[in-house]
């Protein structure tokens, strides 16, 4: 799906390879980059109007609820804990992550330079799709048993 981000150019601190962040822009409401590839590549979602965001929103509340814990987890770190993770289909063979840190496409590092290549860019992207086809034939048992086990 083409995506307008803003886009930035640093070097790998570790081995000086340029590597881009993206970034939704500012007007962005209910909208979110992951990463998936190890932390190399993104991926998009939105989460307004999303039926399996929202219920698996209500899942967690039943299995917090049925735990007794219902201040164990806020509604907000369902996704910056990776706990929606477990509803997204695998990209290309690897998992979706909300809360990972960008890496270096070549060596994986975390590490950046501080300073830009070049001035931030704004343009359209084709990014990937989040889906969650794996985990909407699952049955409501199985899933509040794989949020209940992510819990943990």
């Amino acid at each position: 799906m083409k995506i307008k981000v803003r886009k930035e150019t640093v070097n790998c601190s570790v081995c000086k390879q340029r590597n881009i962040f993206l970034y939704l822009m500012d007007f962005s409401y209910a909208e979110r980059l992951a990463l998936y590839d190890n932390g190399r590549r993104y991926a998009y979602i939105n989460l307004l109007n999303n039926k399996t965001y929202d219920d698996f929103l209500m899942l967690v509340s039943r299995v917090m609820n049925n735990i007794k814990k219902k201040d164990a987890l806020d509604f907000n770190q369902v996704l910056d804990n990776n706990l929606f993770s477990i509803a997204c289909d695998k990209i290309n063979g690897t998992e979706v992550l909300f809360d990972m840190k960008k890496k270096c496409e070549k060596c994986g590092s975390d590490c950046f330079d501080d300073y830009l290549l070049i001035p931030e860019e704004v343009e359209e992207v084709d990014l990937p799709i989040i889906t969650y086809n794996k985990w909407n034939m699952l049955s409501d048992e199985k899933k509040m048993e794989m949020i209940l086990n992510s819990i943990k």
